[in-house]
């Protein structure tokens, strides 16, 4: 999985005909997010000290990165926290949005995959905030309890095997 993103943040660093800008993470960051996710909920300032997840964003800690403030989108190789398969996760930066593409909707329902990514709904939007990326919504009431947008993609083929 990593070594495929690895060449697609290859072509988009040095591809022809990119039209958008775009960088990935790759597992070990949505290892880091779902482990950092139970601390998270009581202090949504541990990411302050989580390097890890910073240096994915601002771009210094994989090969061929962009910092995500260069960027329109990011794309996310996501294991829900239940285990249940490999999901693509397209975060769009600035319509604050994550599209994710489940090719087991047969097996693993839309249900699940909201239940699954949850983790990355609730930390995202709050690490974009920690390095200055995003700043709070002021027509948002809901204090600091942002979450990303997540819209289910149904253009994808579908595992036929369970």
């Amino acid at each position: 999985m990593d070594s495929c993103f690895y060449y697609i943040r290859q072509l988009t660093l040095y591809g022809e005909n990119v039209k958008n800008k775009a960088t990935t993470t790759d597992s070990h960051f949505q290892a880091v997010v779902k482990h950092v996710y139970p601390r998270f909920k009581h202090d949504p300032n541990v990411l302050l000290t989580d390097m890890w997840l910073i240096n994915d964003v601002i771009g210094v800690r994989l090969p061929l990165s962009y910092p995500w403030s260069k960027v329109d989108r990011v794309l996310m190789p996501i294991l829900p926290t239940n285990k249940a398969h490999w999901m693509l996760a397209i975060l769009d930066i600035k319509e604050r949005m994550m599209s994710i593409f489940n090719s087991a909707r047969w097996t693993y329902p839309d249900l699940r995959v909201h239940a699954g990514v949850e983790p990355f709904v609730r930390v995202i939007p709050h690490l974009m905030r920690v390095i200055g990326l995003w700043t709070k919504d002021p027509d948002n009431d809901e204090g600091d309890s942002m979450e990303l947008r997540i819209v289910l993609g149904y253009d994808v083929p579908q595992q036929q095997n369970g």
